[in-house]
């Protein structure tokens, strides 16, 4: 309803505000957000680049994790469900005869969440721990060779400390391996 006054970045600001606002489509499936600016827009795509990176991108700028234990690799989508895609190499160092251990999962979503609040605050240094879990539920095996899709949802915040829920995917039968709740604490 009060789409002018919502719009985020220089599209809200620009002098054509009256007439445009830029394209919803085009903004939500480049930045996740229906609300930021028109990315293609050519009064502000300069502005725009300089800001953010288009979706998808690569996630592993924003974790602080080395090559042997990271394995988001590109976020998807930025919203309220937040995807992130990770792929297990044949290499992974928490794999069992070609199966991943389950208790990874909560490090690899922990990872997923750095990703979605390193974008969101576009800052590549932010530090956090996996504080705690819950109903967290092991559905089908994850294998080496899968790429997984993260959707992660805040769903409270008291100070540094935020609650999550989780599902988990694997890619290519869109089959849900995992699903819970964290906690993780930020620490930056």
């Amino acid at each position: 309803k009060n789409f002018r006054s919502t719009i985020k970045g220089p599209c809200r600001t620009c002098e054509k505000a009256d007439a445009c606002y830029g394209c919803r489509g085009t903004a939500y499936q480049l930045t996740g957000d229906y609300l930021a600016s028109d990315p293609l827009c050519w009064k502000t795509c300069d502005q725009l680049l300089k800001q953010k990176p288009l979706l998808p991108c690569d996630a592993r700028q924003w974790i602080p994790h080395g090559p042997q234990i990271a394995m988001v690799t590109r976020l998807l989508e930025f919203g309220e469900w937040s995807k992130v895609e990770a792929e297990i190499e044949p290499d992974n160092r928490f794999l069992r005869c070609g199966i991943l251990d389950p208790e990874v999962i909560p490090e690899i979503v922990a990872q997923a969440c750095a990703v979605v609040t390193g974008f969101e605050l576009d800052d590549h240094q932010v530090k956090g721990m996996l504080t705690g879990m819950r109903t967290v539920e092991m559905l089908e095996d994850v294998r080496s060779g899968d790429t997984l899709i993260i959707e992660v949802r805040e769903t409270s915040q008291i100070d540094n400390y935020y609650t999550l829920d989780f599902k988990l995917y694997r890619k290519k039968d869109n089959v849900l391996c995992s699903r819970g709740e964290l906690s993780i604490c930020r620490l930056s």
